[in-house]
């Protein structure tokens, strides 16, 4: 499929496994609900707790009409420790973004690949035997990259999704108790 057919949800789906490979144990994509106020198109949890919010933005409109949500407008009241807006190539320019937020583009022909324009990169260097990481920053500082994970951290809105997902995994039959106990 070349990417430049890729859909919405086919983008959030791609950014779910890409943020597992970047070292988030968990992340969910296309994420619904009746019952929370903002509901990401891709959610990424580390083990302790840190998360990703990663909007998709596939069109203009689609851009400017989330600037305008009430987590936007308020940013204490939005999810993500990092906060990424993602969008294909050429669609969002780095001075739209707003303070804190990065912008990544998915980009390629036949498949997708991701390149970070505003925002934190890791990159394995070779080094002899041995591969070390080195950290990039593409037009942004360490104070705006950190400036959501700095504030007063609450869970709750990361813990009622992971509770509403534990909750239909449930509804669908899996036995959760058997997940409980490393002893059996």
């Amino acid at each position: 499929m070349a990417v430049s057919d890729m859909t919405h949800d086919e983008i959030a789906d791609w950014c779910s496994n890409r943020l597992t490979r970047m070292g988030y144990r968990f992340a969910f994509s296309n994420m619904t609900s009746n019952t929370h106020g903002e509901q990401p198109d891709v959610l990424g949890v580390t083990c302790e707790g840190y998360s990703i919010v990663v909007e998709v933005k596939t069109s203009r409109s689609d851009f400017k009409a989330d600037l305008k949500k009430v987590w936007r407008i308020n940013p204490e009241m939005g999810m993500g420790d990092e906060r990424v807006y993602l969008a294909p190539e050429g669609l969002l320019e780095i001075s739209e973004i707003p303070y804190g937020w990065q912008l990544w583009e998915v980009y390629g022909k036949n498949q997708p690949r991701l390149r970070i324009l505003k925002g934190r990169e890791k990159k394995p260097i070779r080094d002899g035997s041995f591969t070390r990481t080195r950290i990039i920053d593409h037009n942004i500082d360490v104070d705006e990259l950190f400036h959501f994970a700095r504030r007063k951290k609450s869970y709750q809105r990361e813990l009622t999704w992971m509770m509403k997902i534990l909750t239909r995994a449930q509804e669908s039959g899996i036995d959760l108790n058997q997940f409980s106990n490393n002893y059996q």
